[in-house]
């Protein structure tokens, strides 16, 4: 059984912003961060698009769980411009020599 989606954001929340200063004090695991910001980007975003259409049919419970999820994937999204600009700034770290 898998998290639901105050779960989810509860969990992610404190970690995306964590994630910006690992990937910025270590540049090799950027790839990975990156790979999991995407995965959770497509949870969140499918979560909220099932939560939205279900919304309308059960009540108003999935409405608050829609917007969490539309919440963590904005969250993941600045996550992931945060990463790309800071990466960009450090450009001289990824040129090899």
């Amino acid at each position: 059984m898998g998290l639901s989606s105050a779960q989810r954001v509860k969990l992610f929340k404190p970690i995306l912003p964590a994630l910006v200063r690992i990937s910025e004090a270590f540049p090799p695991l950027v790839p990975d961060v990156i790979n999991l910001l995407m995965q959770l980007a497509k949870i969140s975003e499918s979560q909220a698009s099932l939560d939205s259409h279900f919304d309308a049919h059960f009540g108003k419970s999935l409405e608050i769980s829609a917007q969490e999820s539309t919440e963590l994937c904005d969250l993941t999204q600045r996550t992931f411009s945060e990463i790309l600009d800071k990466a960009k700034l450090k450009s001289k770290v990824y040129k090899q020599e």
